[in-house]
C-alpha cells in the first residue's frame, strides 16, 4: 500500500539559534526578536496558544517579519485553526517571496486539508527555490498521487490524469537520487509504476 503520509511532520523552523537571538537582543534590543524567541519557547513546550500570542506581538512591532508570520501560521495550525494558519503563511511568502520553508509549511497544511492542488503548487514553489530538496520532491510525488486518486474515485480516468502518475514517478526518482535512504520512496515509486502500467495497458 502506498505510504500516503508526507515525509515531514509540521514543525517550527527557527531562523536563528537561541545564542544568535540572545546576541541580537543584546545588540539591537529589538522587541520583535525578544517576542519571537518567547513564542519559539512556548511552541517548543506545545503551548501553541501562548506561542501564537507572542508571534502576533512580534508582528505588531515588525510587520515585515516573515519568519514570525511563518511560525504564527504553524502555531495556529497546531492549535486547530487551519484557515488562519494558511492566511499567515501566505503573509510570510508575500513578504519574503523566496522563503522556501514557509512555502513548504503552506503545502503541508494544504495537503493535510486534502487540498492537493494547492499542495502541489506550493511544493513546486519549494522546488523552484531549492531543487535539491529531496523531501519536497517526495512530498510533491505523494500529492500528485493523491490528486490522481481523487480523479480515479470520481470516475473514468483520462490520459491527462495519468500525467499525475508520470510526474510522481519523476519526483520519486529525483528524491531517491538526492537521498537514496529516503523512507518509502522506492517502494512508492514501484507501486505507482504498477498502477500506471495497469491503466496504460
Amino acid at each position: 500500500m502506498l505510504k500516503k503520509t508526507v515525509s515531514i511532520v509540521l514543525s517550527i523552523f527557527l531562523l536563528f539559534s537561541a545564542t544568535a537571538f540572545a546576541k541580537t537582543i543584546i545588540v539591537s534590543k529589538d522587541p520583535s526578536a525578544v517576542l519571537f524567541l518567547a513564542g519559539s519557547h512556548y511552541f517548543n513546550q506545545n503551548d501553541f496558544s501562548t506561542a501564537s500570542n507572542f508571534f502576533s506581538k512580534a508582528i505588531e512591532f515588525n510587520p515585515n517579519f516573515a519568519e514570525a508570520y511563518n511560525n504564527l501560521g504553524i502555531s495556529l495550525y497546531k492549535h486547530g485553526n487551519a484557515e488562519d494558519a494558511i492566511a499567515e503563511l501566505k503573509n510570510s511568502v508575500e513578504i519574503k517571496t523566496d522563503y522556501s520553508t514557509a512555502y513548504y509549511n503552506l503545502a503541508l497544511v494544504y495537503f493535510e486539508q486534502k487540498d492537493f492542488n494547492d499542495a502541489i503548487l506550493n511544493f513546486e514553489k519549494v522546488i523552484s527555490i531549492d531543487s535539491s530538496n529531496a523531501n519536497a520532491h517526495f512530498d510533491l510525488a505523494v500529492s500528485l498521487v493523491e490528486m490522481f486518486r481523487e480523479k480515479e474515485n470520481a470516475g473514468e480516468i483520462t490520459t491527462e490524469d495519468l500525467d499525475y502518475l508520470k510526474a510522481a514517478l519523476e519526483h520519486y526518482q529525483t528524491a531517491i537520487s538526492l537521498n537514496p535512504t529516503i523512507n518509502h520512496a522506492q517502494e512508492n515509486k514501484n507501486i505507482v509504476q504498477d498502477v500506471l502500467d495497469y491503466y496504460s495497458s
